[in-house]
């Protein structure tokens, strides 16, 4: 049976809106929808920044994870250290931008994370290549 693209496209969109349309339940709001109409300015920055700040630790954590896994196969203590310090970046990182600085306020956060993520990175750069010549 052959559904048009326009058919298949309308119905991804209506399916769309149903799912962000609230809901007895108390369905969560992004920040852009009809439960943030109701906050004070000031709390819906402040709401925006920690969901932004969430979704940039979601975003990140996929390649940390898997570099850690991989460099802990050789060095698995130091591996484990780092991935301690990253995530007391995030966590400085995430309180930074919810505080009134804003965006301003994540900049040591996210030296820590970064500085970790790279070395992370490098260690199971050293992990593979050790591995593939047999060390």
């Amino acid at each position: 049976m052959y559904v048009s693209r326009n058919c298949r496209l309308k119905f991804v969109a209506c399916f769309c809106c149903m799912q962000t349309m609230p809901n007895d339940l108390g369905y969560p709001d992004t920040g852009c929808g009809l439960y943030a109409k109701h906050l004070p300015y000031d709390q819906w920055v402040e709401f925006n920044n920690a969901q932004r700040a969430h979704y940039n630790m979601i975003e990140v954590s996929g390649p940390v994870l898997a570099c850690m896994l991989t460099a802990g196969l050789r060095i698995p203590r130091v591996s484990a250290a780092i991935g301690m310090l990253f995530a007391l970046g995030r966590y400085v990182y995430a309180n930074g931008y919810k505080s009134k600085q804003g965006a301003d306020g994540r900049m040591v956060g996210a030296v820590i994370g970064g500085l970790s993520t790279m070395a992370l990175f490098f260690s199971a750069i050293a992990t593979g290549v050790a591995t593939v010549a047999g060390m």
